[in-house]
């Protein structure tokens, strides 16, 4: 019989997913940040391919905004 590894009671692994989601806000409110700087770039500066990586690497890391929000 095989022994259940996750505890939904164990408190270190409450903490864990409660920091889990702390970094999930920190990654999102980053990225954010990273879109409103592409936009204001690109205003700035319309030659500078900046704002095209800066997308690009959002993409690859799957850090895009959902078109449902």
């Amino acid at each position: 019989m095989r022994e259940e590894i996750y505890d939904p009671d164990c408190s270190s692994c409450e903490r864990a997913q409660q920091e889990y989601a702390e970094l999930e806000r920190v990654t999102d409110d980053l990225a954010s940040l990273v879109r409103q700087l592409v936009r204001s770039l690109r205003k700035a500066a319309p030659q500078h391919d900046l704002p095209d990586k800066a997308l690009d690497y959002l993409k690859r890391k799957g850090l895009q905004r959902s078109p449902l929000r």
